[in-house]
């Protein structure tokens, strides 16, 4: 399950978590915006009306002067003279979408002046980020007398002096971090710079181009160049606010009509075109076909198709980009499932111990690790670090999560790295391989020492709380003002409380994703999708909160407002918790069975012996509360109902129910980023390994099954609750296992009785409700009822139309009662039980065993 949580708890929220609700009138009235409108706003920092105003009507004219930007000026007056003189100039990029945008305007700019100009972008796979000494040779031996970076060159220092040495002269435009000291260029324009006051921090590369373009024409951006500066900014990932936002803004606006004919085409091909667009389906179909060029070494292609005028040329490039992407996707999904295996095999990581994951493998491909390790980090939710080496050296690309600054952590270990640089969530170093271990070793040790526990747990944060019936298309439309939506200010998120997800249909590739409609109490329905759901989803006898977006679908000239679902969790407000409460119990009854039999077929196991087991006498809630509190691999199991009461009904009193998640039966090996409560567990079934700390609530079976449990939990450190209540559940339990020869025999004449006087079977649910009437346990009924069929004596059919189970008397030699697996395991788990809680009958009070043998 996740953690929702709302946006106003976020830290650095407006003014210490405060609502000041004179602001959000104010908005409301001066911007003419509903308060709701407002309240978002708000939530994203805004707080003058002229500042929304400008929000909501994001001209491309509102851009900043160039000229606040340090050495815009000396730039403006070198490339001027180098014009005027025709000397060669080289624009020098970079191999993602952001720097071959950025590459693409500049040279149709500076061409449109007459100046002589050629491009050169770096093989990511063999040359890497940046300026490089042999690069640099390679342009001086073209004639060029002078080169300009786009979205690159802050940080090549030597590689500035070794051009100047060879008589070029450099300007630098670039977005990333500044070093302590600058390149020696004739130009370092970047809004980074200590000494820059430039208003607005967050260009892209391509923004920062586009201020010198701006500079040198003396006028507003040319469409063409807003339009691919649109592209370039949503691909960087940089906050859609201020002027980035203008830039986007006004891009897509207008792309509809663009006359370059590379992007027009790139956009018929990609199947956005010729409807109107927004900065998702960018970043999700235009810009991966970019970047695909550059990942897997070929980033002239991508720059080629916006500076090409053929149709049939554009044609054949956009083709070969989505080819490439294809082959990027496999490669990318092999290195993920590598990763993914390594990481489940502990040969290199434990993530019981360790807090960041560090995988490295020979040969990795270079162009696809950061969205590899995107993928892990996202999966396991910890900072991820992979590192593909080649002989003694090893280049590593870094991702993280919310919160975790992962260019601090290896900042912390630079003296193992030969090469680093990055930002808050990405970063990429080299590294001789002798020193990935001490990396792995360091790295965690300042997790450890520098992050709380709960920096691992997964949030989500929401902006507002709705019921169904606000979920209205005039909201919808009113919500659409805020875009275009991305970093920086995404889509505003929905918490809807106690609905139910019904008529759903699983769509798509091996049908990952739910089409549904969202109901409430009153009936009220509003049509949902859930792109990649979870199992939690996929129940409509849930109650549960989604958090969502609000959407408008649009499809044959229809427009229907839409839930865009992000996630879900049970209700668990105090009517939701009595429903999650019996959704379990329905299925405890049943599947309880195949543990007896799972552990009664095993030669028994003494596991309860003094020298492998400490008990300690403390709180048994109280434990498990500090253990979620300060962990986040705690795995609870629970087998009864009145242990699935109690731990739901103290874990609802502290307020941290909805911070573990809830799984039936068994749990996947890469359920590990959350605390979990495992309901009736299966022990054949399961997988414990990432699982650090493991408790048993409540009833044991037997002591087969605690050393299977045991077997599980391997070097993880395992805790049986003991009390006299639990005790006693044991006991009750195992008498609720009891079903005689005279259980059976009601069972069967009630179920022959109804064959022979109605001439057809009988529904299971009239079975229970008649020997319900009889105070029999609708357990016991169950028990009876597997049992005979287990003899062969009855026969069980799916009604489809009435959506029941028939059972129906079969006629043929059944088998004797002591052949019954289920019957004699019934017997032998209520001896052994018995046998088991003997041990602890002198215990006073509640205590907490410590199993420390390592069992595995």
């Amino acid at each position: 399950m996740y953690i929702f949580k709302n946006i106003k708890e976020y830290p650095g929220y407006n003014d210490e978590n405060l609502i000041d609700n004179s602001i959000i009138n104010r908005l409301s009235k001066g911007a003419s915006i509903s308060p709701f409108i407002a309240k978002l706003l708000y939530n994203r920092g805004i707080t003058d009306v002229n500042e929304a105003k400008e929000f909501l009507d994001p001209r491309p004219d509102l851009l900043y002067d160039p000229y606040l930007l340090k050495d815009v000026e000396k730039a403006v007056e070198r490339i001027s003279l180098a014009i005027k003189k025709d000397e060669i100039i080289c624009i020098f990029g970079d191999y993602d979408a952001d720097g071959i945008t950025a590459t693409a305007i500049l040279y149709k700019f500076l061409t449109s002046l007459g100046a002589r100009v050629f491009t050169y972008i770096p093989n990511r796979l063999f040359e890497g980020y940046g300026l490089n000494k042999e690069a640099i040779e390679e342009i001086a031996n073209r004639g060029c007398r002078l080169i300009i970076t786009v979205d690159c060159g802050i940080t090549n220092n030597t590689e500035t002096r070794y051009a100047a040495r060879l008589g070029l002269d450099m300007i630098i435009t670039d977005h990333h971090t500044c070093p302590r000291e600058l390149p020696p260029a004739t130009a370092v324009i970047n809004p980074h710079r200590p000494d820059d006051g430039y208003p607005f921090k967050d260009l892209a590369g391509v923004g920062v181009c586009c201020k010198l373009v701006q500079a040198l024409g003396g006028g507003p951006l040319k469409e063409e160049y807003m339009q691919l500066a649109a592209i370039g900014t949503i691909g960087d990932i940089v906050p859609l606010m201020d002027e980035n936002r203008s830039i986007v803004y006004g891009g897509l606006s207008s792309m509809v009509d663009t006359e370059n004919v590379g992007l027009k085409v790139l956009l018929e091909q990609s199947g956005v075109w010729p409807r109107d667009r927004d900065a998702d389906e960018i970043a999700y179909y235009v810009v991966p076909k970019i970047n695909a060029a550059g990942r897997m070494g070929y980033p002239q292609k991508a720059l080629e198709l916006f500076i090409a005028n053929d149709r049939e040329t554009c044609i054949e490039i956009a083709r070969e980009l989505i080819k490439l992407n294809n082959l990027r996707q496999s490669i990318q999904r092999e290195m993920f499932e590598q990763a993914v295996s390594m990481v489940e095999s502990k040969k290199y990581t434990d993530l019981r111990r360790d807090k960041v994951i560090l995988l490295d493998k020979e040969d990795w491909h270079l162009g696809v690790m950061g969205i590899a390790a995107s993928k892990v980090a996202k999966l396991y939710h910890r900072p991820t670090i992979l590192i593909s080496t080649s002989g003694q050296r090893g280049i590593g690309s870094a991702r993280s999560i919310e919160g975790f600054d992962i260019f601090e952590a290896l900042s912390k270990c630079e003296h193992c790295l030969t090469k680093l640089g990055g930002h808050k969530q990405a970063a990429g170093f080299t590294i001789s391989t002798d020193r990935i271990d001490s990396l792995r070793m360091m790295v965690n040790e300042f997790a450890h020492s520098r992050y709380h526990p709960n920096i691992y747990r997964p949030v989500l944060w929401y902006d507002c709380q709705l019921n169904l019936e606000q979920a209205t298309m005039e909201l919808a439309k009113d919500i659409q003002r805020l875009g275009p939506f991305g970093c920086g200010n995404p889509r505003p998120n929905i918490l809807i409380k106690n609905i139910k997800l019904c008529n759903f249909t699983k769509v798509g590739r091996d049908g990952k994703h739910l089409k549904a409609q969202v109901m409430d109490a009153k009936g009220r329905t509003v049509d949902a999708i859930a792109f990649n759901y979870n199992e939690i989803m996929d129940n409509e006898n849930a109650n549960l909160d989604v958090l969502c977006n609000l959407d408008i679908n649009r499809w044959n000239n229809v427009e229907k407002v839409q839930l865009n679902i992000k996630a879900a969790n049970y209700n668990l407000d105090k009517k939701g918790v009595e429903k999650l409460i019996s959704m379990y119990y329905q299925n405890i009854t049943s599947d309880f069975l195949s543990q007896i039999i799972y552990n009664c077929g095993m030669q028994q196991q003494n596991i309860l012996d003094s020298r492998n087991m400490r008990m300690e006498k403390c709180s048994i809630n109280e434990f498990v509360f500090k253990k979620l509190d300060c962990c986040n691999d705690v795995l609870v199991i629970v087998n009864t109902l009145p242990g699935l009461k109690r731990l739901i009904s103290f874990l609802f009193k502290k307020n941290i129910l909805h911070q573990v998640r809830f799984s039936y039966n068994s749990i996947n090996s890469m359920e590990c980023c959350h605390n979990t409560v495992l309901v009736n567990c299966d022990l054949s079934g399961s997988a414990f390994n990432n699982y650090g700390n493991i408790i048993l609530y409540d009833c044991c079976y037997s002591e087969n099954y605690l050393y299977n449990l045991a077997r599980l939990a391997g070097d993880s450190p395992l805790y049986m609750a003991v009390s006299h209540t639990i005790i006693k559940e044991g006991y009750r339990a195992a008498s609720y296992l009891r079903v005689t020869k005279k259980d059976l025999a009601d069972v069967y004449r009630l179920i022959n009785g109804w064959n022979k006087k109605h001439s057809s079977p009988i529904s299971l649910d009239k079975i229970r409700s008649v020997l319900k009437n009889y105070k029999v346990s609708l357990f016991k009924i169950d028990l009876s009822i597997d049992i005979l069929k287990e003899l062969g004596i009855i026969d069980l059919m799916h009604d489809e139309g009435k959506k029941d189970i028939m059972v129906r008397i079969v006629d043929q030699n059944p088998k004797q009662l002591e052949d019954s697996q289920l019957y004699t395991g019934l017997l032998h788990i209520k001896k052994t039980q018995k046998s088991l809680y003997k041990k602890f009958f002198g215990v006073d009070g509640e205590h907490i065993i410590h199993f420390q043998q390592n069992n595995s």
